[in-house]
């Protein structure tokens, strides 16, 4: 609680708030070696043109080629556990048993925890993600899609 009130806190906070104004400005950094800014003085963000700013805000996509680009991907959906480590192979076999009914699951270990889950019935995958709390070694599963 005394870190909450600290003047490095309060800092900090505001710094943030600084960066996060758009096109406010920047405090002094290195970049490559260069110094840009003096210390303890702000610098302003360059100017950006209308017609550069419009040049980046839109890639043209087919819907074709967005929906091939998204089909790996159409029945997934990420997962982590809450609280506690479990194996890979422990979770595997229990959430095979609760989840899979007319298809199969494949399972992709993501670094950090996490666990993309790809369903090859679309029941299948309704199910895992819309029924109830799932839970594995009493720890619940959180379920992002």
């Amino acid at each position: 609680m005394e870190f909450e009130n600290s003047k490095e806190s309060k800092e900090s906070r505001l710094y943030m708030e600084k960066l996060l104004k758009n096109g406010g400005p920047i405090p002094f950094f290195h970049f490559n070696g260069r110094c840009f800014g003096e210390p303890n003085k702000e610098v302003p963000l360059p100017p950006i043109s209308k017609e550069d700013m419009a040049r980046f805000q839109e890639v043209p996509i087919t819907d074709g080629k967005f929906n091939d680009w998204c089909k790996p991907w159409k029945n997934s959906f990420m997962i982590t556990m809450l609280g506690k480590r479990v194996r890979f192979h422990q979770l595997e076999a229990k959430l095979n048993c609760s989840w899979t009914r007319k298809g199969f699951i494949k399972i992709i270990d993501v670094p950090r925890e996490y666990y993309q889950f790809l369903f090859t019935s679309n029941e299948d995958y309704n199910h895992a993600l819309m029924e109830g709390h799932w839970m594995v070694v009493d720890h619940y599963i959180l379920v992002q899609r």
